[in-house]
């Protein structure tokens, strides 16, 4: 976090596009490894059954920053200048590395850990599994989220100036998700909430192509694409309680598996457009699909886990 608060408040000293760059590169660095040890520190206090809402309360950071930090961060910006935002957030990251020195107790149960010993949890199929479940499910999400303000504007027919209100109903959507995926994964376990939980962002995704075309529905549309955020937090646990002694390495993978997506999202939605099709296809023919075949990974990964 330290290191991460440093690279975002130099980024405002230089205007250059490659510093810019590099900077921007070396901020995104520790985001792997953060959410990793976060996640794992955060399920370490407490109950085996409540680690789902225990990751779900990290992830809750950053769905807030959803519908908060970044609409808020852009507003400052364009009034104060592009640089106070980044010095803002870096300010913010210096005081969150104080409350973690003050507040975050020891774990008393960690175990100490290597490098190799992490490595131990790439022997684990279940754990590469996942991985690609979460490379290739999440993208759908992305492949919609990403290509969302074009589909409201040019398909829904929003006005560029309220899009910005609207945008954030995915955020909302994420927060909700987040709050009551880690609640019904204690009632009914980790693997049916995954299981259920990529069933519906299928759905929804499918029905966000009918959404899509007034701007009333397409507002409840971008909410109900947030919520298929809700299986994140239970599939953050599952990979943890896989990985055995290589939990850290797996949190850290976790995350990189969300990035591949995606990216993997984004150029799945481009190609959609380049094939001549428009907006709202992107969420059919990138999200549901992507998704569909997310889910349809774990549903092999669920069926070997009961046949051993």
């Amino acid at each position: 976090m330290f290191f991460y608060a440093l690279a975002n408040i130099a980024t405002a000293f230089f205007s250059d596009f490659s510093i810019l760059g590099t900077l921007r590169f070396l901020s995104g660095l520790p985001h792997g490894i953060y959410f990793g040890l976060a996640t794992l520190v955060a399920a370490s206090m407490v109950k085996m059954n409540e680690r789902s809402k225990a990751v779900g309360s990290v992830m809750l950071g950053l769905t807030t920053a959803t519908v908060l930090g970044a609409p808020g961060a852009t507003w400052i910006g364009q009034i104060v200048g592009w640089q106070i935002a980044f010095i803002l957030v870096g300010a913010l990251s210096l005081l969150c590395c104080l409350l973690i020195g003050v507040f975050l107790p020891a774990v008393l149960n960690a175990q100490k850990t290597s490098p190799l010993r992490e490595l131990c949890a790439l022997k684990q199929k279940q754990v590469w599994f996942l991985l690609v479940m979460v490379s290739v499910g999440a993208s759908g999400l992305f492949s919609v989220f990403t290509y969302i303000k074009s589909t409201l504007m040019h398909i829904s027919g929003v006005s560029l100036d309220w899009v910005p209100f609207i945008m954030p109903l995915v955020g909302l959507g994420m927060v909700v998700g987040n709050l009551l995926g880690p609640k019904l994964a204690v009632k009914i376990g980790i693997s049916p909430l995954i299981f259920f939980s990529m069933l519906w962002s299928t759905f929804v995704f499918f029905v966000f192509f009918f959404l899509s075309h007034a701007p009333l529905t397409a507002a409840l549309g971008c909410f109900l694409v947030g919520t298929s955020f809700a299986a994140m937090p239970s599939i953050q646990t599952k990979i943890m309680n896989v990985a055995f002694h290589g939990q850290i390495l797996a949190g850290a993978l976790m995350q990189s598996a969300f990035n591949i997506a995606n990216a993997l999202g984004a150029e799945s939605g481009a190609w959609v457009l380049k094939l001549g099709y428009s907006y709202e296809y992107t969420a059919v023919l990138g999200g549901g699909i992507l998704t569909l075949c997310g889910l349809l990974i774990f549903c092999f990964l669920w069926y070997m886990e009961k046949r051993n």
